[in-house]
């Protein structure tokens, strides 16, 4: 990863969690989470559920296009982009403002199988794809998306944002 920019190297871990790994489940933090007390209670949620991931539902917005409208108003995110974004799901028959399923990217459990690698593959290829000239940075919109789509067959174990607001986990507000 040496001469990537932060970002890149940030996107390069995050979409690529098994290769650091052999273990059976993976747990991605994000750097702005902090951790209290010892999180080992949602790998044990994990594996009793019998789910193959557990991650946040988005606690404001429910579909795409208001997370754009979001981003574009409060994070100084570049209209063209959000637009570019939503018309990648636009053509891949999503609608991107009456299908709900929005997560957030900071907080997941993963186990750690074949098909979890490649959604971590394809995630991190289509924000390549879609990046100006760098990876697309609203990355939880791409995420949700495969989610959704060619992956809505992983069963999830969804967390509000109390799992991240507890005291186990603690998110910096992003002002949103």
């Amino acid at each position: 990863l040496d001469g990537l920019p932060p970002f890149e190297k940030c996107y390069r871990t995050r979409f690529n969690l098994a290769k650091y790994t052999n273990a059976d489940y993976i747990m991605y933090i994000d750097g702005s989470i902090q951790i209290l007390k010892d999180p080992m209670i949602h790998f044990t949620q994990l594996e009793q559920s019998g789910c193959d991931m557990s991650i946040v539902v988005h606690p404001e917005r429910t579909n795409m296009l208001d997370e754009y409208i979001t981003w574009t108003a409060i994070r100084n995110y570049d209209i063209k982009q959000g637009f570019k974004c939503l018309a990648f799901m636009h053509q891949n028959h999503y609608d991107v403002r009456n299908y709900k399923g929005l997560y957030q990217g900071g907080f997941r459990v993963i186990k750690n199988t074949s098909i979890q690698m490649q959604l971590d593959r394809d995630c991190y290829d289509i924000l390549s794809r879609l990046g100006d000239k760098t990876i697309e940075r609203n990355d939880q919109t791409i995420y949700s998306f495969l989610l959704n789509t060619k992956y809505s067959s992983l069963k999830l174990l969804p967390y509000s944002d109390s799992c991240i607001f507890s005291s186990y986990l603690n998110i910096q507000n992003h002002n949103m």
